[in-house]
């Protein structure tokens, strides 16, 4: 069991490490990098992620007042509601900037646009980490107040908030990273003015084929974002462990907030579509072509679907995960995506066919560690004390993997993999450095995106969310099934 726990730990280490390995042996840092420059993308990333965590987390504290007000009182409409939340999460992005783009005419193009989609696209999720972290934080106080009779904004202000304080910093940390390292967004609507550090670096190799520039941007971004990261890692959310009821503090103004902001985007939405149909004739320009993006964006998926699915597999064979192992995967930040994704083009042949592996396999180095973070590493560490009896008692790696492990870890790996299986589908930011044509659905949308052709970009973006929501079906299904054998 040791050398098997040691040979994977050493090949996990080595994979996520494998996109710094490859280009630090083509390339050496810039010595001379250009300073200004530098501080000059850093600011602005500073500036859009600083900008757009505030108001996130804003939206989200005012959401989370809607969602604490239905809990237990409408479960029906908080379930609603908690869907409402997600859905910017699990939208592509292409689908919300279309609707975004649609709403807002002329859209602010720079760091402006950057800060709208990025609140409108994770003020859903704050607001449930919020809600959970009150319900952790709360329960205790709540009941001596209230028969103390200490009104609701007394409450919040001196009781609530101050107690809330560390989780919100630390949720308001943890934005600041996501939004730091966000590529897709910025690359569509940065504009000139709105270059971000991300953005900086691909244009770096794209356009300048500065490679040393690059890389020594990469590292810059790595260890601010591996400083922030650690400081959100101190915090990570845990579900809330008591069912007391928080409904006194909740607010009908939340759900009012929640209902507006979607209703609003469904609306732009389907206006946008609305008017694609409209100019349905010509698609006819495309031929066979969308049909071939349809087929191509579903074969990437299961191939992510496949990968995923195959690593986390080896990855439960680890069984007791080392601590080291655990330390470097809930605080590891791959290095810049475009970087990520140049290494790839460095190490693979540069032909079509071959980004059918590329992708993929980005997907994997970049998409994983966030995963482990999300809880699916939680889950398997849960597990620890079964397997330390399975082992005294004799039981070999692949014995305590068929037989306690990955039955348990099954349903949620498959759940993760086809989280990123649909993310692959309805991506284009990877795919755009990655491959040389217009191959997939998402890659087509962006195309008309960035040349104003708002109409046909709505149209095919509905699509797209019909090969991602057939993509994540294919996985619910697949696990109802099991689960249904199972119980047989």
């Amino acid at each position: 069991m040791f050398n098997t726990r040691v040979v994977l730990s050493v090949a996990t280490l080595f994979l996520f490490i494998s996109p710094f390995l490859i280009l630090l042996s083509f390339f050496s840092f810039d010595q001379s990098l250009d300073i200004k420059e530098l501080w000059w993308a850093v600011k602005n990333s500073f500036t859009q992620s600083a900008l757009s965590a505030v108001i996130c987390l804003f939206l989200g504290f005012v959401a989370s007042l809607g969602l604490i007000k239905t809990q237990t009182k409408n479960p029906i409409i908080h379930a609603i509601l908690i869907g409402l939340c997600l859905l910017p999460q699990f939208l592509p992005p292409l689908v919300v900037l279309v609707a975004i783009m649609n709403g807002l005419q002329p859209f602010p193009m720079g760091l402006s646009g950057i800060v709208i989609v990025h609140a409108f696209s994770y003020f859903g999720m704050t607001a449930l980490l919020i809600e959970n972290q009150s319900k952790n934080v709360l329960t205790q106080t709540l009941q001596s107040a209230q028969i103390l009779g200490v009104s609701k904004f007394r409450y919040w202000w001196s009781i609530g908030l101050p107690l809330l304080r560390k989780d919100l910093v630390l949720i308001f940390t943890y934005l600041i990273a996501v939004f730091f390292t966000s590529f897709s967004i910025p690359l569509i609507v940065g504009g000139g003015k709105g270059t971000t550090l991300e953005v900086l670096i691909y244009e770096k190799v794209r356009f300048s084929t500065d490679w040393s520039s690059a890389v020594s941007l990469s590292f810059v971004q790595t260890a601010i974002i591996f400083i922030l990261s650690f400081l959100a890692l101190k915090g990570r959310t845990q579900f809330a462990k008591q069912n007391t009821s928080l409904q006194w503090l909740g607010s009908y103004t939340g759900v009012f907030l929640i209902i507006l902001l979607m209703v609003g985007f469904l609306i732009s939405y389907s206006s946008g579509v609305i008017s694609g149909l409209q100019q349905i004739g010509n698609l006819s320009l495309y031929g066979n072509e969308l049909i071939e993006a349809f087929l191509a964006s579903l074969f990437l998926a299961f191939l992510t679907y496949s990968l995923f699915m195959g690593f986390l597999y080896l990855f439960c064979l680890m069984g007791l995960v080392y601590r080291p192992i655990d330390i470097f995967m809930s605080g590891y930040i791959a290095p810049s995506t475009a970087l990520t994704c140049f290494a790839l083009l460095i190490l693979f042949p540069g032909d079509h066919l071959w980004s059918y592996i590329k992708i993929p396999l980005a997907f994997l180095l970049l998409g994983f560690p966030s995963l482990y973070r999300l809880g699916w590493g939680e889950k398997l560490k849960s597990l620890k004390n079964q397997i330390r009896i399975a082992q005294t008692m004799g039981a070999k790696p692949f014995e305590i993997l068929k037989s306690i492990t990955w039955p348990q870890m099954k349903s949620h790996s498959r759940f993760m993999s086809g989280l990123m299986a649909t993310w692959a589908c309805g991506d284009f930011a990877i795919s755009r450095v990655l491959s040389t044509k217009d191959f997939t659905l998402g890659l087509i949308v962006e195309s008309l995106l960035t040349s104003y052709r708002m109409g046909l970009a709505s149209l095919l973006s509905f699509l797209l969310i019909i090969a991602c929501g057939f993509c994540f079906s294919i996985v619910l299904g697949m696990d109802y099934v099991d689960r249904r054998k199972f119980k047989n």
